[in-house]
């Protein structure tokens, strides 16, 4: 179904579906505003003693959360559509981000993404195919 921008990082939203440019405009945002956040947060952390030492207690958490919004840690995505398997990287990916993206097609090939998207299309034309 539809979702509002602000459900975009809600469970149980997994996948969003739009065209290009409104993709990448999301994307690009959200990289932008992750940057800023940590940048922000880096800032005030470090304005005071005790916040230095409650940014130190809680530095594996934050850690966690920068590990989510570091496109170096998923490499990239899933160009879906095509026969083959096709990972879309961000255009200033380090060696890391590359291995990352490598995976994940080393993933999909072992997991039959494609097969078993075929084979759902297939099951689902099936049961909504007009009777004659």
């Amino acid at each position: 179904g539809n979702i509002e921008g602000r459900h975009l990082f809600e469970d149980p939203v997994e996948v969003v579906v739009c065209d290009g440019f409104v993709g990448n405009v999301i994307l690009k945002t959200c990289e932008s505003i992750a940057v800023a956040m940590f940048q922000w947060l880096k800032h005030e952390l470090m304005r005071t003693t005790m916040r230095k030492a409650g940014a130190f207690l809680a530095k594996n958490a934050i850690g966690t959360i920068k590990d989510k919004t570091n496109y170096e840690e998923y490499g990239g995505s899933p160009l879906l559509g095509v026969n083959g398997i096709c990972i879309i990287a961000h255009g200033a990916s380090t060696p890391l981000a590359i291995k990352n993206a490598l995976r994940v097609a080393a993933e999909s090939i072992e997991q039959q993404v494609n097969p078993h998207i075929v084979e759902e299309i297939r099951r689902y034309n099936e049961t909504t195919a007009p009777l004659h």
